[in-house]
């Protein structure tokens, strides 16, 4: 909605955000974000030499996100992983058409050359 809208344009440009500047942007406890951090996988801070976490705009724009599936949309957190997972493959599927993978490819490529091979065999030697 709105809301969020609002949230994001608050948001300075900066590179690296401590956790109590993530705390006020966010309305999330740094607790919590500890916790969430444990729990989901997308929200990865660097941590600079003294061991402080250093979030990126991905990562609070994933706590926004989280935070919206959790108490708002009243997804557990399970739940609420579940969708995140959904939500990437779904992104990914757009970016990439379906290919198998490459070595995938490079099998059929070579099946298809050996029968190819075969064929003009067969052919030249008149069978």
């Amino acid at each position: 909605g709105g809301r969020r809208s609002m949230e994001k344009r608050e948001i300075s440009p900066q590179l690296f955000y401590r956790i109590g500047q993530v705390s006020r942007l966010t309305g999330i406890k740094p607790h919590v974000l500890r916790y969430w951090e444990g729990e989901f996988k997308l929200i990865r801070p660097r941590k600079d030499a003294r061991g402080q976490r250093l979030y990126r705009r991905k990562d609070i724009d994933t706590i926004l996100q989280i935070k919206d599936l959790l108490y708002n949309q009243r997804y557990s957190i399970s739940g609420a992983k579940q969708r995140l997972k959904a939500q990437a493959a779904a992104r990914r599927a757009q970016e990439s058409p379906a290919l198998p993978p490459s070595s995938e490819l490079q099998m059929i490529i070579n099946r298809q050359k050996r029968q190819i091979e075969e064929l003009l065999v067969m052919l030249r030697s008149g069978s």
